[in-house]
């Protein structure tokens, strides 16, 4: 038997599993469309069988009482989905910027599908924990395809006018809805 650390085998495997697991690249696009369908599933099976029911309803009682203001959504529209496809179209033939706008895309049609999909199913008070988890995870994409859009400048000013965007939306979502749900 040889001890657990000193076998090259043992050590190159668990290595690969920490790795995998801890280290997802939200630069790759097929890693993207496999995280958003695990946050769906996640999120939904905790739904219906029931996990997160009491938060859930504490939640439409915060929103219900504080609503958020009228230029919300449309801001986070344009600036957040819009611009974003308009990037697309613009990229259509250049390979460097498909690379940081498709993944980008991707996590964000994900969220949009969950929140939807899932706030018709188990109430709107999920969608605040489904838009705190994808916002934290597209801080994190956006962090790592800030390497990948060096040779544009357009498209670096793209990408921290969205960390901007979505770190607000995690404060916001932070200050106004979570945090009232631990001091009620």
């Amino acid at each position: 038997m040889i001890p657990y650390g000193k076998d090259r085998r043992y050590r190159r495997k668990s290595m690969s599993f920490v790795k995998c697991l801890f280290n997802v690249s939200m630069k790759e696009n097929k890693s993207v469309a496999l995280l958003s369908l695990l946050l769906f599933l996640s999120f939904g099976l905790a739904g219906i069988f029931g996990i997160m029911t009491e938060t859930n309803n504490l939640l439409i009682t915060i929103i219900d009482e504080k609503p958020l203001p009228k230029p919300y959504f449309p801001v986070f529209f344009v600036v957040g989905l819009i611009i974003p496809v308009i990037f697309l179209l613009f990229a259509r033939n250049r390979s460097h910027l498909k690379i940081v706008i498709y993944p980008y895309l991707i996590l964000l049609a994900g969220q949009i599908l969950t929140e939807i999909s899932l706030v018709f199913l188990l109430g709107k008070g999920i969608g605040v924990l489904i838009g705190l988890v994808f916002s934290t995870a597209r801080l994190i994409q956006i962090k790592q395809l800030l390497f990948l859009a060096e040779r544009s400048k357009l498209m670096k000013l793209f990408l921290y006018m969205q960390f901007l965007l979505w770190i607000f939306n995690v404060v916001q979502i932070s200050l106004n809805r979570v945090y009232p749900l631990f001091y009620r």
